[in-house]
């Protein structure tokens, strides 16, 4: 939600500018959209047969991308208009595998400068599933020109592939092998200072810690496209952004990081929050085609532009297995753009999407308006995306969310994509510097039957800058290899010494030979450390000294124990956990009796966590 200081026509259409001289958007005979000052013509020859080069890698592996550079094409005006140019390859492999992929025009640039270097071309790529030997060829129209076959074998690879929705739990995601993909994420919506510097710290820290999931926009201060420095529809001045992307990609994959890709995100059409409006080049004010933000849900003009540059957002980025999902929109409901707009909108963006994207990316969106919402229940979408921001228990929270859209929205994977304490930004002058409510976020939701961890939203001033990132590895530490589609959530009854009342909270997750418990203490929360802080300062005051520093301990929990029923009568192995340091502890036992067992708690300030398993 944070946007820190946070759309082929249907008939003939002339729109004359009249803002910095008359700019022209026309309707081509074949009724793609064209830019007459789209800038210089792109220089091939027109009279060359077509000619692939295979870029690399040198030995192709299944799973992993190819990059082909193709020569001979025709001039263009604008080499994102399809009408001038369109490429497109075809691959014929074994076992009757085929796919059509686009071309998409290409700009290198130096990593250590960002200049460009090297003259602009022609590209393609193209990730091969199946091992063996494929064959390809080029066509582009109108010209008709195509190129001669081109053969290359893929060799076999340990790769499991593109993630989807897992077909055998579809409240989870999974591999093309069918082994689990579990996210646990954060947000790292745009860089700060330096991109390829900055996704590299940040990455590093994050896989180092067991994360694999990274939520990012294509925000118009970072990977956006169109903006008020390009036209509609010709991304040339922006090429730097999209090299930028390919280099994010590059580096989340070499870290098993995997990429949510936001496309659109709310305050590029709000006026209220976050505005942006009055700097989008689809408004009318300058130059655009829109009078109004929501029209962009509608206007035949602007749905063909946005489908132009969706169609190079597949074509260049769709080969990447780093690649999780397509976000369309972030927080939709924070422009005027209202479900009964969107519904119709998504069906027609879907119905594209669905054409163009060969590896069947799943696609999300956030900004329906609650669990009933219609959006959730449309084919265009395959997984629920929800922003939480409040002072609320994260344990409770999850649950919450489990509650609401389990039943509404039974086959689909749920997942908290954006969550924070409150809505202000979290920094290291803040009264939670060890991430109380980051880490509660990361074990409520995994406890609560969601798809994956909740993902933070400040991983750059506060996470990063108070060094959290050990506490995604007190979590994937904790689960292993474990795979949460086959446990059960559920609740674990916490009992105080007799005469005193429950200090903590606990979690389950059951399958019939394993329990995993997680305890926390009830005063381990984000809002008693904001209240202890109040108070601290508070007390400060009436002794007239300073608060200098100021770190929140909870009352340690003692003489609490848990008890289980349901539970087959035996002895078992309880294997304690810290989540704090992410270190597995001592092994105790315990004897279960006439269905229940009772497990004494060790002593702990924060939280706890078991893995139960019968002795065999």
């Amino acid at each position: 939600m944070n946007d820190r200081v946070k759309p082929w026509m249907l008939g003939i259409l002339t729109l004359c500018l009249l803002l910095q001289g008359c700019k022209a958007i026309t309707r081509p005979a074949d009724g793609a959209l064209s830019n007459t000052n789209a800038g210089p013509d792109v220089t091939t020859s027109a009279n060359t047969p077509l000619t692939l080069t295979l870029l690399g890698p040198e030995t192709p592996a299944r799973n992993s991308p190819i990059e082909f550079a193709i020569t001979g094409i025709p001039s263009a005006t604008n080499p994102f208009d399809a009408a001038e140019v369109d490429l497109q390859l075809t691959f014929i492999g074994p076992e009757g595998a085929t796919a059509t992929v686009g071309g998409f025009w290409y700009q290198e640039y130096a990593p250590e400068t960002l200049h460009t270097q090297g003259a602009p071309g022609w590209r393609a790529r193209f990730t091969p599933q199946v091992s063996g030997e494929w064959r390809v060829s080029a066509l582009v129209q109108p010209s008709g020109l195509s190129s001669n076959e081109m053969r290359f074998t893929v060799a076999e690879s340990a790769s499991p592939g593109f993630v989807h929705v897992d077909p055998a739990h579809r409240r989870y995601f999974a591999y093309q092998d069918g082994s689990r993909f579990l996210p646990v994420g954060v947000n790292m919506g745009w860089w700060d200072d330096d991109p390829i510097g900055d996704y590299t710290r940040w990455l590093d820290h994050f896989a180092a810690n067991g994360g694999n999931t990274i939520r990012v926009w294509m925000a118009n201060r970072a990977f956006a496209l169109e903006w008020n420095d390009t036209t509609l529809g010709d991304y040339r001045p922006r090429l730097k952004q999209a090299w930028l992307l390919d280099e994010l990609l590059r580096l989340a994959g070499e870290r098993g990081v995997k990429v949510i890709l936001v496309l659109n995100h709310h305050g590029q059409f709000s006026t209220t929050v976050n505005p942006q409006w009055q700097e989008n080049p689809y408004n009318a004010a300058l130059g655009g085609p829109l009078a109004a933000p929501d029209q962009f849900a509608s206007d035949p003009t602007a749905i063909a532009f946005f489908q132009r540059r969706l169609r190079y957002i597949i074509d260049r980025w769709g080969s990447s297995p780093s690649l999780l999902a397509w976000e369309w929109w972030n927080e939709y409901n924070f422009t005027p753009i209202d479900d009964a707009q969107m519904e119709p909108w998504l069906n027609t963006m879907g119905t594209y999407l669905s054409n163009r994207d060969p590896y069947h990316h799943p696609v999300t969106i956030s900004g329906p308006a609650g669990a009933d919402s219609p959006i959730w229940q449309l084919p265009s979408i395959d997984f629920v995306s929800v922003h939480i921001y409040t002072t609320e228990d994260p344990l409770f929270v999850a649950a919450e969310l489990e509650e609401e859209y389990a039943p509404a929205v039974p086959d689909k994977p749920l997942l908290l994509a954006e969550y924070g304490f409150a809505t202000g930004t979290e920094d290291a002058d803040s009264f939670d510097q060890t991430g109380i409510h980051l880490h509660n976020g990361l074990w409520a939701t995994l406890f609560s039957g969601h798809a994956g961890t909740g993902m933070y939203w400040w991983w750059d001033t506060y996470i990063e800058r108070l060094n959290l990132w050990h506490h995604y590895a007190g979590i994937t530490n904790f689960l292993g290899k474990v795979d949460p589609a086959e446990f059960t959530p559920g609740k674990a009854t916490i009992v105080a010494a007799e005469g005193k009342s429950a200090g903590a909270e606990g979690l389950l997750l059951e399958a019939p030979d394993t329990r995993l418990l997680w305890v926390r203490s009830k005063q381990y929360t984000a809002a008693a450390a904001n209240e202890a802080h109040v108070m601290a300062i508070r007390a400060a005051i009436r002794s007239k000294q300073k608060l200098e520093s100021y770190t929140y301990t909870p009352t340690p929990i003692q003489g609490h124990r848990v008890e289980l029923t349901g539970i087959e009568d035996g002895t078992y192995e309880v294997h304690w956990y810290d989540p704090q340091s992410g270190a597995w502890g001592e092994i105790a036992h315990a004897q279960a009796e006439n269905g229940t067992i009772s497990i004494p708690l060790p002593a702990f300030s924060q939280d706890i966590a078991a893995a139960i398993r019968p002795v065999p």
